[in-house]
């Protein structure tokens, strides 16, 4: 071997070389693990024998003896490494490029390992995918929810601790005579008059599960400046973020007319045919599918980036650097395994 090619072999250590027949003229101890067929790798076979991936590639492979190319490589070949268990794989990447020795042109094929590298992108793309089923069953799960609360024949108001409304239902605004997207960020003060009730129920904790508001009856405005008498029950629920919390707002019109007690029923109805039918799919759940998109898809992210910086600079790391690489990756996996492992018990809850 030439000075030239031990300066090449600087990252890689295993290898071939090709003349312009693609006969091997050189083989290095372990490149053996790497041949489809060890025992047609010898010195003066051709190298598609043993290598059968590079048939078909010989236009490339003389682009690159003429210098009309640089280099080519192939990533993530298989091969099983135990005949007997044909699920034991290891994988490896090929490069191909040109070097001269005693002024005759000819191929070198090294080769790198990348069991560890396949492995991890397996089970990202395992856990990808199980990430994307769940975020579907809950989606699905939401869409039911959403039904069930716009099918409650009672009027329905989730707000902030400061008091703007995040989630009213279809009856409330048909009573106080607002769209949703009218309601939604409404201070509850523009419907609810009564200042003292709406003090008695920002002091309500989720902490405190038993403490609620009970058939309070309060004066409301709707849009066209009508006032109506409500019951309202209320009491609080924590949120995603520490500390914060929700009020949710339960109320029924008092001055009910025979039109009024006739839609309630109505309403009563529907609501419990959709929660008969959804809990033969799913069962409620205290989630938001932001929550789960936003637990995923930060581990999700660091993987993809941690995998591609790898196949951009692999080459030439140093092994330390690589195993530091990898660890990380592994850890992120572990992370979302976490998650998985969590939004799974939920999903499996009776």
């Amino acid at each position: 071997m030439n000075s030239n090619l031990k300066t090449i072999l600087g990252s890689h250590h295993e290898y071939l070389t090709l003349d312009r027949n693609l006969l091997i003229r050189e083989i290095s101890f372990a490149a053996y693990n790497y041949a489809d067929s060890g025992k047609d790798l010898s010195l003066g076979r051709d190298v598609r024998l043993a290598f059968p991936e590079l048939t078909g590639i010989e236009y490339i492979l003389i682009d690159i003896l003429e210098g009309r190319r640089l280099s080519f490589e192939l990533e993530g070949i298989a091969r099983t490494s135990d005949l007997d268990r044909h699920e034991l794989y290891i994988y490896f990447d090929l490069y191909i490029s040109r070097y001269q020795e005693f002024d005759e042109n000819r191929l070198i094929i090294f080769f790198e390992d990348a069991t560890e590298r396949m492995a991890l992108q397996q089970a990202l793309a395992q856990r990808a995918n199980e990430a994307c089923l769940l975020v579907n069953s809950l989606t699905i799960s939401q869409n039911y929810i959403d039904r069930i609360i716009n099918s409650i024949a009672d009027i329905l108001f989730v707000t902030t601790a400061s008091g703007l409304i995040k989630i009213v239902n279809k009856y409330a605004t048909e009573l106080f005579c607002y769209s949703q997207e009218e309601l939604i960020n409404l201070p509850i003060s523009r419907i609810v008059t009564n200042e003292d009730f709406l003090q008695q129920v920002n002091y309500l904790s989720p902490r405190v599960p038993d403490e609620t508001l009970n058939h309070i009856e309060v004066s409301c405005r709707t849009k066209t400046g009508k006032i109506i008498t409500v019951a309202f029950s209320c009491s609080a629920i924590e949120t995603e973020i520490k500390g914060g919390k929700n009020l949710i707002y339960i109320g029924r019109k008092i001055s009910d007319t025979k039109d009024d007690l006739t839609e309630r029923k109505l309403r009563q109805v529907d609501l419990n045919k959709d929660r008969k039918w959804e809990k033969q799919y799913f069962d409620e759940r205290s989630i938001s599918i932001s929550t789960i998109e936003g637990e995923l898809r930060i581990p999700l992210t660091s993987i993809l980036d941690a995998i591609k910086l790898m196949e951009q600079n692999s080459k030439n790391w140093s092994e330390d650097e690589k195993d530091e690489q990898y660890h990380q990756i592994k850890s992120t996996i572990n992370q979302m395994n976490e998650v998985l492992n969590d939004l799974q018990k939920i999903s499996n809850k009776d």
